[in-house]
Order: structure tokens, then sequence, then C-alpha cells
């Protein structure tokens, strides 16, 4: 009897909730970064997923930031339900945002509440700090004892704040310029991302470790010649999410200097040059950890007003400065979550 008592009231919940469920139209409204949203809009569209214009109320709010390679993904719907989520491209967003909009059948058995017009049907408030009213009304779960769902909701960060974007990266690299010399050396940089593009700054130090020229003293050719070089640039970047590698084009002007070291028996000589530069670069990285990646790139670095012609310090003549280089690095790149 007990049994037969709760197949009825099962039964008289669903045909009590049969002429609500076709009024619930659960839309969905998608802002935020251009790029991302019309990719997840083009998705859902092909999905047949019913979407709310700008000027409408939607049952279910989705705003979509680009994060480096990641996306963030903010929730609120007309339940009062928010959460937020991360995730690594438009196709899983799109998962994301159809979870969120499929409808539970077993849910108006469960809870009396998620099938009332004044609760289902209500405008979506977009007001911090609301809660949505309490129903004083028991759910059918309670009325036989049964423990109810619980849904822990993550907290939902303001819409309006931007994600930092903010990255820092560390490589090791070897270079060939013009010349006929081998470098090595390193690179630091940091960038902020703002709307699919990093801004950045790098710093580069080398040494010329084989194949330097010969200097001259006193019309002697002879003696040993250290070179190293320091430059800095203001960079931009454009990354690209091929499945789990992000490959980035990069562009960059600043400044650099060339030190020379020359030294004959007990005789030194020294002398300095700088000059603007210009690079441009692709790199390619891999997730390793918790927005820590395995980065590798590479480079062509020119001095447009590169000192060519002998540098010298009224002892030595020293060769001239490399116009072109070629560069080569693997490091890491860390992702500020």
């Amino acid at each position: 009897m007990p049994c037969l008592a709760l197949a009825v009231f099962l039964l008289a919940q669903s045909l009590g909730h049969a002429d609500v469920a076709p009024s619930i139209a659960r839309t969905a409204q998608v802002t935020g970064d251009d790029r991302p949203v019309h990719a997840i809009v083009d998705r859902l569209m092909g999905h047949g997923v019913l979407l709310a214009n700008a000027d409408e109320t939607a049952w279910l709010v989705v705003t979509v930031r680009s994060e480096g390679s990641s996306l963030r993904v903010f929730l609120r719907d007309g339940d009062g339900r928010q959460a937020e989520r991360v995730v690594s491209d438009a196709n899983t967003a799109t998962a994301v945002v159809e979870s969120w909009l499929d409808v539970d059948l077993t849910q108006p058995l469960l809870d009396p509440a998620a099938g009332r017009d004044d609760v289902v049907g209500a405008p979506l408030s977009l007001s911090p700090g609301a809660p949505p009213a309490p129903d004083a009304t028991p759910s059918a779960a309670e009325s036989f004892g049964v423990a109810p769902a619980v849904t822990v909701v993550e907290p939902l960060a303001p819409i309006g704040s931007p994600a930092s974007g903010a990255a820092f990266s560390a490589a090791a690299e070897s270079g060939f310029a013009w010349d006929k010399s081998l470098w090595m050396g390193f690179s630091a940089g940091m960038s902020l991302e703002r709307r699919g593009l990093r801004f950045g700054v790098v710093i580069r130090l080398a040494s010329n470790v084989l194949g330097a020229p010969t200097p001259v003293y006193k019309g002697m050719l002879g003696g040993s010649l250290e070179r190293t070089t320091a430059d800095g640039l203001l960079t931009i970047a454009k990354p690209w999410q091929v499945g789990r590698t992000t490959i980035t084009a990069s562009l960059g002007a600043g400044t650099g200097s060339l030190r020379s070291a020359a030294r004959m028996d007990m005789h030194d000589g020294k002398a300095t040059v700088t000059g603007p530069r210009v690079e441009t670069g692709l790199a390619a990285s891999w997730p390793l950890h918790s927005g820590l990646r395995l980065e590798c790139t590479g480079d062509l670095s020119i001095a447009p007003l590169a000192h060519r012609g002998v540098i010298s310090d009224h002892k030595f003549d020293m060769p001239g400065e490399p116009v072109t280089r070629i560069r080569v690095g693997v490091g890491l790149r860390y992702q500020v979550q």
C-alpha cells in the first residue's frame, strides 16, 4: 500500500505539471570577449539552442572571458543558481552551457518549485546579493522522509571584472648570427593578455661562444675577442589554440647593445655600441600543470642601424655588430590563474 500511494502521488505530480512544461522557455544569452562568444554562439545555434538577443530576458546568462589559452565561463540562471568554470576551448564551453539548459525530467517529481510558473518563468535578476525567495512548500522527497539532493554552487565573480591574463616566461636560448658566430644566453619576459592579444616586455642577454672574429691590435691580427649583447623589447603577440598546443606569433621592437672586449698579450680594449632592435617570432607551448607550460621559441632579430664597420677604441680594431640573428629557445611559461 505505501508503494501504491507513492506511485499515485508521483503520477498526480507529473500530470499536474504537464501543462507547465511547454511554457518553460530556457533561452540563453552569451556575452563577453568577441572571438570565443562567436564560436560558442555558432555551436549553440548549430545544436538548435534558443538564443536571446541583447535586449531580451534570457533564462541563462553566460559571460565568457579569455584567459591565455583557456576560457573562464560565468553562468547565472533563472532559478538563482550561479557558477564559474574554467575550460580549455569553445567546444567545452558550449557543452557546459548546454548542460545547464538541459531540462531534467526527474526534477519536477522531486522538487515542485522547479515546475512552478512563478519560479521558472520569473525574469532573471542580475542585481548582486539578491538570493532567490525561499520556498515554503515541502517537496515530495521530504514528505516521504527522503533527504533532498543538495547542489553545491561555486561563488560567482563579478561579471564586469576582467581576467588578469598575466604571464611570466623564462627560456634558455641559442643563436646564430650573420657573421657565422654562435651565441648562447637566456631571456625573461612578462605579458598581459587583453582581447586575445598579449602585450609584454622581454629582456635578453647573450654571449658569443664560438666563431668570434679576430681583433686587430696596432695593425697586428691576433688576440681574443669576447662579445656580449643585452636587448630590451616591447612585444605584441597573437596566440591560437590547436588542441592542447598554443601557437603564438609575435612582433617586438626596442633597443640593444653590443659590448666587445679584446685582449692581446697584456693589452686590453673595450667598446660598446647601441641601436634599435626589431624581431619577429613563433612559439609553441604545451600545458604541464596548473598554469605552467613548456614553451619552445624561434625568432629572427634584426639590428636595422647596426654598426657594421670596424669598432675602434684607439688600440684595437674590433669587428662590427651582427645585423641579423636567428634564435631558438626552450623554457617555461606560467599563466596566472
